[in-house]
Parts: C-alpha cells; structure tokens; sequence
C-alpha cells in the first residue's frame, strides 16, 4: 500500500506542475484486496498545442464540417466586416482572451473589434481591408489581432452569385459544452473584378475550445 499512495502522489504532483496545454486520461487499476499487494496504474496524455505553436503546410481537402446552413453575412456590399459574433465561450489567442470577433467577407477574422478591445480598429458592419503588397512578415500588416484564413478579395455581392443560399460568408456553432467549435465558412466566393470573377474561392476557419485538465 505504501508504493501505491507514493506512485498516485508523484502523479497528482506532475498534473498541477504541468501546463494546461496536457490532456491526461487514467486507466481504472486493477483493486488491491490484501496488504503488500501492487497493482498497475496505466494513463493516456495528449499534447495540445498553444495558439502560438503552429506549422504550415499543405493538407489534402477533406471538408470536417458543413460550408453551409450557418449565420450569413450580408451580400449587399463588398469587402465588410460582419456584425459583432458573440462566442459561447473564451478564445485564447496569444495569450489574450476574447469572447467577440469580426469575420471579413475575404477570408479573415479579427479579435480587434471597436468598442470592445481598447485601441481596435475594426467597426462590425464597417470595411474590411483586401489589399496588401509586402513581403510579410510585416508590422505594416493591414489587419492585426487576425487569423486569416485565405486572405483574397472575394466579391459577395449578391449580384454576382449563381445561388446565394450556397454562395456566402456563413458562420455557426457546433459540439456540446464544454468542447465546442466555431465553424467559419467563406463559400464559393467569386474574386473582384469582372476578369476573375468566374473564379470561385472556398475556405473554413475552425475556432476550437476544448476542456482541459488541470
């Protein structure tokens, strides 16, 4: 009995000197009937990565989620940032919380929303920016706080569009708390211009939360 209560105090100790970041599942031990018996513990962990920790390279396309029946952004203007989306839950994003965003109509989303972060830029409804032409990285970047997706000058104008039902900016909300995911969606957008606008752009950014042990 002695070594058993030692093993569960060194492992105990290693969760709360661990960072949240470690997923750790215990397997149920076999019971212990009799004094001087032993018996094995087993755990499972699982490295979850921080908003800062991330590569880049190329997957092939398997869409997770569905590009459309969400929310949708309105197609009356070009180049917008939506209204203000409320989440569920927290979003850790370089080590910064936030619980708004702004999706843009040409594939990003900022936590930068006026009158909620101190010094934002981004008005909901206001314009969303498109163009940039530096070698990044690049303090010059024309939207900070941002996560983009396919950053492109998409056109969403309804005029535009064969089937506006499929062909928009959408976003919802998906999974039972506390494991949760925002699911943002940029479909069959044609670029700007009347010669490329025959050319669609599709792309889905995926916020998740997940509960961790501590």
């Amino acid at each position: 009995m002695r070594k058993l209560y030692f093993f569960i105090l060194l492992l105990f100790a290693n969760f709360f000197y661990s960072q949240t970041s470690v997923n750790v599942q215990i397997q149920s031990p076999a019971p212990i009937c009799n004094a001087g018996e032993c018996t094995t513990l087993t755990a499972n962990y699982s490295q979850v990565q921080t908003t800062s920790d991330y590569t880049v390279q190329s997957i092939p396309f398997v869409s997770s989620f569905p590009l459309t029946g969400g929310t949708q952004i309105g197609n009356t203007y070009d180049d917008v940032w939506s209204p203000t989306v409320n989440l569920p839950f927290t979003f850790c994003f370089y080590g910064t919380n936030y619980d708004q965003l702004l999706i843009g109509t040409n594939g990003v989303v900022t936590f930068d929303v006026s009158g909620v972060v101190p010094g934002a830029t981004f008005t909901p409804n206001g314009a969303c920016p498109w163009s940039f032409t530096a070698q990044v990285p690049n303090t010059s970047f024309p939207i900070k706080n941002a996560i983009y997706g396919v950053f492109q000058d998409t056109d969403i104008r309804s005029s535009l569009l064969t089937n506006p039902a499929t062909q928009n900016v959408n976003y919802y909300i998906t999974g039972t708390a506390p494991n949760r995911k925002v699911i943002i969606n940029f479909n069959q957008l044609p670029l700007f211009s009347p010669s490329c606008n025959n050319l669609l752009q599709t792309s889905q950014i995926i916020l998740y939360y997940m509960k961790q042990l501590m």
